[in-house]
């Protein structure tokens, strides 16, 4: 767990929250010689990435292109054009397009590592496939199941949602399954699923998908890059020179502590709605 380890007082990356995006940028950092640390406030890791469906949007990601789907910059670029009618400094030219150009490398970067990621089973469009640019075939990118028991003493510390990670199967999967008493295929999905849960009672699996997947995955490749995560850290405000953020101060241990960032912070925090 983290008891052993120290929170020092000055790292190059200071990231708050640890959702999907923080460990990410804590392995980029790491990967460029920097010393980076994660913030969590409440006890358990993965935010509302691991509370999610895990289904990532990724234009142009390479396992479209070894499905033989046909994807660009251009293609995704179009698409978001005639999707997002919101306009603001969220959706700028600028952004988007350092969206559409970082996201692939994201996947390989992460595959590099031993991120283990497929294609949703079933059809997953974008939502708007109809519209210039979109895709029939989606461009989801999903982490393949993972067994937390390969966490060992941390696999606690993995978020935890009593449906999407209840059960051993994939949200991709899940609209078949709820036709279970109409469709044939959702019979077949529902003895699938008790298959799957038979060889996980049988064989002391704890089989997580979805978001739990995506989380568990990437905090096991955290740690084996010795990533430092530090929960129970909530954020208390920044420290501030000139104009110029240089760290946080965090409630870690009892204490307020200030940690200082030589490069930059990051703030990931607050899910969907919850800011």
């Amino acid at each position: 767990m983290t008891d052993h380890l120290i929170l020092q007082p000055q790292y190059d990356l200071v990231i708050i929250g640890s959702g999907g995006a923080s460990m990410c940028a804590a392995l980029v950092a790491k990967s460029l010689g920097r010393s980076p640390v994660i913030l969590e406030k409440q006890a358990v890791i993965g935010g509302s990435t691991a509370l999610s469906g895990g289904i990532m949007w990724v234009p142009n990601n390479p396992l479209l292109a070894g499905a033989g789907v046909q994807d660009s910059f251009q293609k995704g670029l179009e698409y978001l054009h005639n999707a997002v009618t919101y306009a603001g400094p969220a959706v700028t030219l600028e952004r988007t397009s350092a969206f559409l150009q970082a996201a692939p490398k994201m996947i390989s970067f992460l595959q590099s590592l031993g991120l283990e990621v497929r294609r949703p089973l079933e059809t997953w469009p974008d939502y708007y496939d109809d519209l210039p640019g979109g895709l029939s075939e989606g461009r989801g990118v999903m982490a393949r199941p993972f067994d937390i028991n390969e966490l060992g003493s941390w696999k606690a510390k993995l978020a935890d949602h009593p449906i999407m990670n209840a059960l051993p199967m994939g949200s991709d999967e899940m609209m078949d399954l709820m036709l279970v008493r109409r469709t044939l295929k959702g019979k077949i999905k529902a003895l699938k699923l008790a298959a799957l849960m038979a060889r996980d009672k049988l064989t002391g699996r704890k089989t997580v998908c979805n978001g739990g997947a995506i989380q568990g995955r990437m905090l096991q490749i955290s740690l084996r890059h010795q990533i430092p995560i530090f929960t129970e850290s909530p954020f208390v405000d920044f420290t501030v020179s000139g104009e110029r953020i240089t760290g946080v101060k965090v409630r870690h241990r009892g204490s307020v502590v200030a940690v200082e960032a030589r490069d930059a912070v990051l703030v990931n925090a607050g899910g969907f709605s919850r800011n």
